[in-house]
């Protein structure tokens, strides 16, 4: 319906650049030491527009990929495919969720594995809503 394409179809006259309210995922790999790394940051606007979606090449050597769950795979972290080193992901990130309303899933891993303290007030974590917990 409507909403539906609302959501997964944003119009193209619409906002494409930052908005007040944005959007983060991670996908997350293994890394020595038995710890999250970062592997794949996504942000979008209001809208809907992609504002970031990039694959992370994590500093620690990775132990596991978790495919079936992250949808990494070796290949979407090599540098000629694009995948970007994390120093570079977390500063870009940065500056996309710096100041802004950020909604999303379980943000507290996200926010970890970017090393980010969002502002007070300024988080709609999904997982605090009974309908969205599952």
């Amino acid at each position: 319906g409507a909403i539906r394409d609302a959501i997964f179809s944003p119009k193209p006259n619409l906002n494409r650049g930052p908005t007040p309210v944005v959007a983060l995922d991670c996908e997350m790999v293994g890394v020595e030491g038995n710890l999250d790394a970062l592997a794949r940051v996504s942000i979008v606007n209001y809208n809907g527009h992609v504002l970031m979606d990039k694959f992370v090449r994590p500093e620690k050597h990775i132990i596991d990929f978790r495919s079936w769950v992250s949808g990494v795979h070796p290949f979407h972290l090599r540098e000629e495919n694009g995948a970007i080193p994390f120093k570079e992901a977390k500063l870009q990130a940065l500056r996309l969720l710096k100041e802004k309303v950020i909604v999303g899933h379980s943000l507290n891993h996200d926010f970890k594995v970017l090393d980010f303290e969002p502002e007070d007030g300024k988080v709609r974590d999904l997982t605090r809503f009974s309908k969205y917990k599952n």
